[in-house]
């Protein structure tokens, strides 16, 4: 990296680019779920020259993948969302207030819990109803 190189500012007035993020990292989560579930189903049709232990395998291995991005983007909206709240402790310094900061915290905390149980929960299900 150049010396002369300029670190461009980030502005802490508004915190949607970062809820935008989380959403996204929510989106690919649930399209790789979705992933999941149809290799699943195309596996356990009956004229699918798969091995059963190998659809198994790449099944859990996507809804580990799933689950960990969710837990992964949690973490970090968290950690991000909680420097937001005490800068804008300020009156008139952020778009949001600290109190709208941690309500939107505690719901995408909340969200990505149930969905990582969710989650579980399916990969429960297919197994135990499975062909």
């Amino acid at each position: 990296m150049a010396k002369n190189a300029q670190i461009p500012e980030i502005s802490f007035a508004n915190p949607s680019e970062v809820i935008k993020g989380l959403t996204d990292k929510f989106s690919l989560s649930l399209l790789i779920l979705a992933s999941a579930i149809l290799f699943f189903q195309m596996s356990n049709n009956k004229a699918a020259l798969l091995p059963v232990n190998v659809s198994i395998a790449m099944y859990v291995f996507l809804m580990a993948l799933s689950c960990s991005i969710c837990i992964f983007a949690t973490y970090e909206f968290n950690s991000i969302i909680s420097k937001y709240v005490h800068i804008c402790d300020e009156p008139n310094s952020c778009f949001y207030t600290s109190a709208m900061l941690n309500q939107v915290k505690l719901f995408y905390t909340v969200f990505s819990f149930l969905f990582v149980v969710a989650n579980i929960s399916i990969a429960f299900l297919l197994f135990k109803y499975r062909k």
